[in-house]
Order: structure tokens, then sequence, then C-alpha cells
């Protein structure tokens, strides 16, 4: 399959704000101010501008950090729970997201972070007893990631999708 072929989030978010005029906007501010930084022609419209990284800051080049911070004033950290809570019966979170640190030492807010997701429940999710106690599990996790990254949260993505199996 062509690469250009694969629809991707990403493919359809760009042609969303293509569509609603946002990119263009977006850029037209940036290039017209000469500021050439998306987290100030955002902020020009009443919108902060931030993303997540695939690869960890500290194993790249620091101009790839440079970048980032110029163009983000938020960080989406991936909080899969799956990662989080690999054991059911052990505290939250069990795992981090290292480029949690880069954000906390560029004093970024953190946004976007899934707290539950359908593709990242951790293994033992699906051998719960009942629904009370995936009930009580979802309740659980929430207030464990909450609890850890609240403080320094611009806002949650609580729910991504959900898996549309009945339990």
């Amino acid at each position: 399959m062509r690469s250009d072929a694969v629809i991707t989030r990403r493919r359809v978010l760009g042609a969303a704000l293509s569509e609603a005029g946002i990119a263009t906007t977006l850029t037209d501010r940036a290039g017209a101010a000469g500021n050439r930084s998306l987290k100030k022609a955002a902020a020009q419209i009443g919108l902060r501008f931030g993303s997540e990284s695939d690869v960890d800051f500290r194993a790249v080049t620091p101009a790839y950090g440079d970048i980032f911070i110029q163009h983000c004033d938020l960080f989406a950290p991936q909080t899969p729970w799956s990662q989080t809570a690999r054991m059911q019966f052990a505290a939250e979170p069990q795992w981090q997201d290292a480029n949690i640190l880069f954000a906390r030492e560029h004093r970024m807010p953190l946004t976007g972070g899934h707290l539950l997701w359908h593709n990242s429940t951790p293994l033992w999710f699906d051998q719960l007893p009942s629904q009370s106690a995936a009930e009580n599990a979802v309740a659980s996790h929430i207030a464990a990631m909450t609890k850890r990254y609240g403080s320094e949260t611009y806002a949650w993505n609580v729910v991504n999708r959900t898996s549309g199996r009945p339990r």
C-alpha cells in the first residue's frame, strides 16, 4: 500500500482543519507576524497548540526538542492504561512516558492523555469477574492518574473510544 494512501487520524484532522480554514489561519498568522511559531499563532486566535512525541527527547538531537518548544505550549503524553497498570493490584502509575520529564523541565502543561481507550486496557481487565469489578477498576485507574498528573494537566481525554463489547 502506498504511504500516501493510508488514512490516519492525523490526515483526517489535517483535512478537517484545512476545510474549516483553521490551518490556513494559523499559517497566515504565523507568517504575517513573522514569529514562525504555531503556539504563538494559535494564541493569537485564542487556542493552545501542543503535540505528543513518538520518540524520547533524550535519544535524539537537541534540535528536535528546541523545535518542539518553539511550536508547542502543551505536551500530550502517551499514557496507555495497559502500560500504567501492568499489574492489577499494584499502585498506579507503574510506567510513565519519559517525555513527561521534558514537559516538566520546560513548564509545559500536559494535555490529551487518554485515561480510557479500548486498545489499551490492561491484559488483566478482561479477566475481571463482573461489571462491578470492571467499573471499580476504571474508577480506580482514573483516580490514580488524576491524582498523579492532575495538577500539571491542562485537559484530559477521558474516553477516546469504547470497545463496544457489553460487559
